[in-house]
């Protein structure tokens, strides 16, 4: 659906060495390197040739590379870890689970939250511009695939609007060609407060169905499963179907 694809979607690159601009992503990257934890609300408008969705819910980012969704109506959750994407609909008692690529666009899922910024400049074209409200916004940030990427990229342009002082994204603007368009409104920011497993991980309860790329890995059990599980000897792109009943 178009809200996951959004998700997978911030990214940076200095173009032509420009001072300011890498001056920029150092400061980028030591406020991002004080976060451990991050919860928010998110505001999600998405316009598409027929139709406006408005929807609401709560973001957590957990590091090094954790990215949960959870939206409120209908409920679902997104998550991306390391190189796994988790999609979990409650409704329908699903979750599927996606291999991401080991390449430099793979940073830019993480929202403008990751802090390497020196990966994500292998990818992506970026312009500082002036914020849109200076009130609140330090500076505005636009991004574009690079040329040889665009035909295999996500989406069009973004605009982030980064607070001052911490240069969090307060507004995601995400054009994905002429008539379809996210904007993300984001707000009440937590910082590194007490991790709680029930908002840093996915919990499944029993009778939860898992499709991993597109193949039947089982059906959670009586106990339950929690993602992801860090394990001795894992490699976090192996597939986890461990905790579930066998196919």
């Amino acid at each position: 659906m178009l809200a996951w694809t959004l998700v997978l979607a911030v990214c940076a690159n200095a173009e032509g060495g420009d001072a300011s601009l890498m001056e920029f992503f150092t400061t980028f990257s030591e406020s991002r390197n004080a976060i451990e934890l991050l919860e928010a609300t998110f505001v999600q408008t998405t316009v598409t040739p027929d139709d406006t969705d408005v929807s609401e819910g709560r973001i957590v980012y957990v590091r090094p590379k954790r990215l949960i969704f959870r939206y409120d109506d209908p409920p679902l959750v997104y998550m991306i870890d390391m190189l796994r994407a988790y999609e979990y609909d409650p409704e329908l008692e699903q979750l599927q689970i996606f291999d991401l690529e080991d390449r430099p666009e793979s940073e830019a899922f993480y929202l403008g939250f990751e802090h390497n910024a020196e990966r994500l400049q292998e990818a992506y074209n970026v312009r500082l511009l002036p914020p849109r409200d200076a009130s609140l916004y330090a500076l505005a940030l636009e991004f574009e695939p690079k040329e040889e990427d665009a035909d295999e990229g996500y989406f069009e342009k973004i605009t982030l609007q980064l607070r001052k002082g911490d240069y969090l994204p307060g507004e995601i603007l995400i054009i994905n060609d002429k008539e379809s368009h996210v904007e993300f409104k984001i707000s009440d920011f937590k910082l590194n407060g007490e991790p709680d497993a029930d908002k840093t991980h996915l919990s499944l309860p029993e009778g939860t169905v898992i499709v991993d790329n597109d193949v039947y890995a089982g059906t959670v059990g009586p106990e339950g499963l929690q993602l992801p599980r860090a394990e001795e000897g894992r490699v976090e792109s192996e597939p986890l179907i461990e905790g579930v009943a066998a196919p």
